[in-house]
């Protein structure tokens, strides 16, 4: 919670309207050692934590701790969560020891707040600990909700299933649809260890679904090819997803040379398989192939479904070498 401890600040550019240049001006948002707006009066900012949310609205969110002592504020009842209200003006949106929307009864938060995001509507998600770890959000009076938690239902996921684990960072787009990844508890609902991971986000309504899991055939691989883990999704504005995952050696003709792909939007909708590993790089010298992404790369995919990664060739194939088997 004592990660950063200098001031948060906005740097916003200024347009002229004489013809000069812009001119970048930094105004702060929220200082250390001062009361932060909406904490009970007395209460001092001491720390913020990093990953500040950031919108084109020019709102600021973000997670940190108040001092213990001022303001009756205790270790119990330190953490915090600032973002913006109904009126887009920063405010103390949820703290440690206070009751968890969307918990049981009497059930509080911890001092565990991390991920802010922020979008460009000023709708705010985070996650946070109160019993089980969760994801919490805004909506546009400012009251916050639980929108997945640990212990609840998986949408998509078969009747009995629960959440056993959420991603540490949660994807949020500008018309307030969700993305993660997560695993299923063992043991309850058909889940077992062959199949308890998955990743969640939007589907063609935008209502929050099961998009792949563990253990199901990968679109677009040979049949028979089963997802084996993911890693890194990404998501546009437009409710599309993008993520690194490994197929299982042994099915659907499926090798540890060939067994990392990335899947995003195919151009219909669909979710596709990009590229895999094993497959030809495109632009790289005549018989270079990829080697591998999963452990190299973050997609980044953009509104218009389209995806850049990074990617490792292997070495041989086309004359690459050690010295040149990277690219984007």
């Amino acid at each position: 919670m004592r990660m950063l401890t200098s001031a948060l600040t906005i740097a916003a550019l200024a347009a002229p309207t004489n013809g000069a240049a812009s001119v970048a001006t930094i105004e702060p948002v929220v200082l250390t050692g001062e009361h932060p707006p909406g904490a009970p009066e007395g209460a001092l900012l001491c720390c913020i934590d990093y990953g500040v949310g950031f919108n084109d609205l020019g709102q600021v969110a973000f997670t940190g701790g108040l001092e213990i002592g001022p303001g009756g504020v205790t270790l119990e009842s330190a953490g915090v969560v600032f973002g913006p209200d109904a009126d887009g003006n920063l405010t103390m949106l949820a703290r440690a020891g206070e009751p968890a929307p969307g918990a049981a009864f009497g059930v509080l938060f911890g001092n565990y707040f991390r991920a802010p995001r922020l979008n460009d509507d000023g709708l705010l998600i985070f996650l946070g600990h109160a019993g089980y770890f969760g994801i919490w959000g805004t909506n546009h009076s400012g009251s916050v909700g639980l929108l997945a938690g640990a212990g609840t239902q998986p949408p998509g996921a078969p009747e009995g299933a629960i959440f056993y684990s959420l991603g540490g960072f949660p994807l949020f787009n500008d018309t307030g649809e969700l993305a993660f990844d997560g695993s299923l508890q063992p043991g309850v609902g058909g889940v077992y260890s062959w199949n308890d991971t998955g990743i969640w986000g939007p589907d063609s309504l935008g209502n929050l679904s099961l998009i792949a899991q563990e253990g199901s055939q990968a679109p677009d691989a040979p049949p028979g090819a089963r997802f084996d883990a993911f890693r890194f999704p990404d998501l546009n504005d437009q409710g599309d997803l993008a993520f690194l995952g490994t197929l299982r050696a042994g099915f659907g003709g499926v090798t540890v040379a060939d067994d990392a792909g990335l899947w995003g939007p195919d151009g219909s909708g669909a979710l596709g398989l990009l590229v895999r590993e094993g497959d030809p790089a495109p632009g790289a010298p005549d018989g270079a192939r990829f080697r591998d992404f999963f452990l190299y790369t973050v997609p980044d995919l953009n509104d218009a479904g389209e995806v850049a990664f990074l990617g490792l060739l292997e070495v041989g194939p086309g004359g690459v070498t050690e010295d040149d088997d990277l690219g984007i």
